[in-house]
């Protein structure tokens, strides 16, 4: 996921026919998954599918930080959403930076940095990594808004990587 963006970027910056040509790829790597796939093996032995809707709830002991976590989950995912499309129109308009390339890092960096804020529960309690993760899409949008109103690319730089540590401490803390 996090190599989307920049690959992009760079085709649709330097390779011939960028939009056949990122397509042409994508069903390429489709080809080989399908191809490979019967060659990976099982992981679990199938009993046949049954599927039972009925006695569906949640375990008593996440009923308490389910909630918090889905909507902080949610907002991450909402905030990498308006970063996605934001982030390239506002270099391209506001800051004058109209490389594909350029719009396709900033994504990427978003990404890497997701997967970095992943580790914090590793570091710290979950428990205190949920609300710092809320805070820093809050610190990540009012970096985007300064951004703008700066007109700064250092700050919307900023306020990516922020927006992906916190994503990533959400996702690995809720």
């Amino acid at each position: 996921l996090g190599l989307g963006p920049p690959l992009a970027g760079l085709l649709a910056q330097f390779a011939p026919r960028p939009i056949r040509l990122v397509y042409l790829i994508e069903l390429a790597l489709l080809a080989l998954g399908l191809i490979l796939h019967p060659a990976m093996p099982e992981t679990v032995e199938r009993r046949g599918l049954r599927l039972d809707f009925a006695g569906l709830k949640l375990p008593a002991e996440v009923r308490s930080v389910f909630l918090p976590a889905g909507v902080a989950g949610v907002a991450a995912f909402a905030v990498s959403g308006v970063f996605g499309a934001v982030g390239p129109s506002m270099l391209g308009e506001v800051l004058g930076i109209t490389q594909p390339t350029a719009a396709g890092f900033l994504i990427g960096a978003l990404f890497a940095c997701s997967v970095a804020g992943q580790l914090a529960p590793r570091v710290w309690a979950p428990i205190r990594v949920l609300p710092a993760g809320c805070a820093g899409l809050a610190a990540a949008l009012a970096l985007l808004a300064l951004a703008l109103e700066a007109r700064s690319v250092w700050l919307l730089v900023a306020a990516a990587l922020v927006a992906g540590l916190a994503q990533g401490a959400i996702i690995g803390g809720g």
